[in-house]
């Protein structure tokens, strides 16, 4: 097998994964949250152990390209509506540490994933069958104690898990004035998702989302070969930095979720941009050197998990949480164009000019355009939002 036809893999993985999600909206609405994330599991645990017995390229296709990325996306939606419809006021913060699970578990597999294969490759197929089995006894067992929230809790005022006091007070408030926020655009209501592809602002969103996540799957594709090349570091240190902004990816996804709920959600975003573009911008002459290499790569890093931790409570805010998983799923869909273009424009530019530059380059030029938009769409939504109120209603 090429090289080009291993990644067709991964390939097929990102355009699934969405898929998966829009069916876990629909599983999830009849059958409850647990339900849906427990066959998540067995769908994703079944892919991987049928991968352990690949002998062809389809085989590889249809098990590891298709099965584990339709499990991933049957568990990843519902446990991110669940977790922002239990922290309605902390939506960043939750929906950020969900996500960030993903690198986190990451770190945690590859070592296991190392220790059954051991030093003999030929174990490859029987690690993964070990794992396929594990994940499906650990997805399914967690999956029993996830469910939504009670709807009495809301409904006789209930404070919401993780609000003070101070917002337990204004609760009243807020219900009393849920009538005429639910009139304004995006003001919090609850929007189906025919209705939300409808609306211009749920392709505005889709358009930040692509742009906010190009440069991370560009860079992720091409970290080890810039560190070797321009850094000139060896192969195995260069695999420890692509480690680092892996972890660096998880922590963002927590750290600006948490930004997001306090300066909100379209400020973070433009924060974001404005960080990946100048570390793009900067990231080939930051490379001629270890450190300068380590500081390019965790900015991207933070703010491509960052994009990761926002847009599920911005999804929210915009569009209600009721629908959340079927209405992020196809927002999520945007990151699956960035997942297919950006490693493609950046392979293209490297191999007709023999330099990262140009499509370092043109990377930062998309996050320009991301902080821009995202101040356009602040500075005309301002008007329909309520005094301090930009987190929630955005």
């Amino acid at each position: 097998c090429t090289d080009t036809q291993v990644a067709m893999a991964y390939t097929l993985s990102v355009a699934f994964l969405p898929v998966g999600m829009l069916l876990s909206g629909a599983i999830a609405s009849r059958r409850g949250p647990g339900f849906a994330i427990g066959l998540g599991g067995l769908v994703f645990g079944a892919g991987m152990f049928a991968a352990g017995f690949s002998s062809s390229l389809v085989m590889l296709y249809a098990t590891y390209g298709v099965m584990v990325s339709l499990g991933q996306g049957l568990s990843y939606g519902p446990v991110i509506a669940t977790a922002v419809k239990w922290f309605p006021d902390r939506k960043g913060l939750a929906s950020g540490l969900v996500v960030s699970a993903l690198g986190v578990g990451t770190l945690v597999v590859a070592p296991l994933y190392q220790s059954i294969m051991g030093s003999e490759p030929v174990r490859v197929l029987a690690a993964l069958k070990v794992l396929g089995v594990a994940f499906v006894i650990v997805i399914g067992t967690a999956s029993r104690f996830i469910t939504d929230p009670p709807e009495r809790m809301m409904l006789r005022g209930e404070k919401p898990l993780g609000a003070s006091a101070a917002q337990d007070e204004m609760l009243g408030g807020k219900k009393r004035s849920q009538a005429s926020e639910a009139s304004k655009p995006g003001g919090g209501e609850e929007v189906g998702w025919r209705a939300m592809l409808a609306r211009p602002y749920f392709w505005t969103l889709f358009a930040l989302y692509v742009l906010g996540t190009l440069s991370g799957h560009m860079v992720l594709t091409q970290a080890a070969g810039l560190a070797q090349t321009v850094t000139g570091l060896t192969a195995g240190a260069a695999s420890v930095v692509v480690g680092i902004m892996g972890v660096a990816n998880a922590g963002g996804r927590l750290l600006w979720g948490g930004i997001s709920d306090r300066i909100g959600r379209l400020n973070a975003l433009a924060g974001m941009f404005v960080v990946t573009g100048l570390a793009m911008l900067f990231l080939s002459r930051l490379a001629e050197s270890g450190f300068g290499l380590m500081v390019g790569l965790l900015a991207v890093g933070l703010c491509y998990g960052g994009n990761l931790g926002t847009f599920p409570s911005l999804c929210a805010d915009a569009f209600g949480s009721a629908s959340l998983a079927v209405n992020y799923a196809l927002l999520f869909a945007a990151f699956s164009v960035a997942a297919l273009a950006g490693p493609r424009v950046g392979a293209l530019l490297l191999e007709r000019t023999h330099d990262y530059s140009p499509g370092f380059t043109v990377a930062a030029g998309t996050a320009g355009l991301g902080v821009v938009l995202s101040v356009c769409v602040r500075l005309r939504r301002a008007p329909i939002q309520s005094s301090g109120s930009e987190n929630h209603n955005c």
